[in-house]
């Protein structure tokens, strides 16, 4: 009798698919659906800005994502990953607050990189700068922390 080998890649080496498990959508398939089911099944480590968007965007392996979507935004908070300056970003501000409780090690990170897009959001020129996010972000900071003083 054969036995299965354990998968000992890493969980960067790892897709969605293979850390979430695959179920096939509803027949007909948007294309924005088969740009999703396609990301899915690329490793964590090879996947574009633009696909970690649209995979955190539909809630597909956010909490498997979201450390590259910080990484990314820690580096570049207004990174345009698709549509425009500041999309990634807002699309992180949108994940429930919830996901980072008080003792989790990202929770720290992902408010201050907030903070940090605030602070630099006004030195962005006039085509860069995007007020709809700034406002977004500044939102889930008061949530979070209170509004500031």
């Amino acid at each position: 009798m054969k036995t299965e080998r354990p998968d000992l890649r890493s969980i960067s080496q790892k897709s969605v698919d293979e850390l979430e498990g695959y179920s096939s959508p509803p027949s007909p398939v948007t294309n924005m659906v088969q740009d999703v089911l396609a990301a899915r099944k690329v490793p964590l480590a090879d996947l574009t800005p633009s696909q970690i968007r649209l995979l955190i965007s539909q809630r597909q392996g956010t909490k498997y994502l979201l450390p590259y979507a910080v990484a990314l935004l820690e580096k570049n908070p207004w990174i345009e990953a698709d549509f425009y300056p500041g999309d990634l970003l807002a699309i992180v501000s949108r994940v429930d607050p919830g996901f980072w409780p008080p003792g989790n090690e990202w929770r720290p990170r992902v408010l201050g990189l907030f903070r940090h897009a605030l602070t630099i959001g006004p030195t962005l020129d006039e085509y860069d700068r995007n007020a709809t996010v700034e406002n977004e972000v500044r939102q889930v900071l008061d949530k979070i922390d209170g509004p500031a003083a």
